[in-house]
């Protein structure tokens, strides 16, 4: 009997990390911050979108799992946020918004971190 719960205690405490479900996003919202794509908005796309926008069933033809899979989607332009599809759709301007209710939608300081890692190239880093 003791074997069996120092297994279950083995596992509970080992096993946490397979199904942790928090989403490290490094905050790249203030001005001196570069935003990392791997830090910050791959993060956010995962915590918000790949739920519906993944590569298994994409949504709408797009997949939000990789930067190839943006990149493909055809839904940032490069260097101007403001005519961005993606940008159009998660702050709801001219289109519905995303990710659709009940989903959280992404606040402020997210949607203006997508904004300004687009603006500054959509850099693969």
């Amino acid at each position: 009997m003791r074997f069996f719960l120092g297994m279950i205690l083995i596992l509970t405490t080992s096993c946490t990390e397979i199904f942790k479900t928090e989403i490290d996003i490094a905050d790249c919202s203030n001005s001196d911050t570069e935003c990392s794509y791997s830090e910050s908005i791959q993060p956010i796309f995962t915590l918000h979108c790949t739920v519906c926008h993944n590569s298994t069933s994409p949504d709408g033809g797009l997949s939000l799992e990789s930067y190839n899979d943006l990149i493909i989607g055809n839904v940032i332009d490069v260097a101007d946020s403001l005519n961005s599809k993606l940008i159009h759709r998660i702050t709801g301007e001219n289109s519905s918004i995303m990710p659709p209710p009940p989903r959280d939608r992404l606040g402020a300081s997210k949607i203006h971190m997508i904004s300004k890692w687009i603006q500054a190239g959509a850099i693969n880093n």
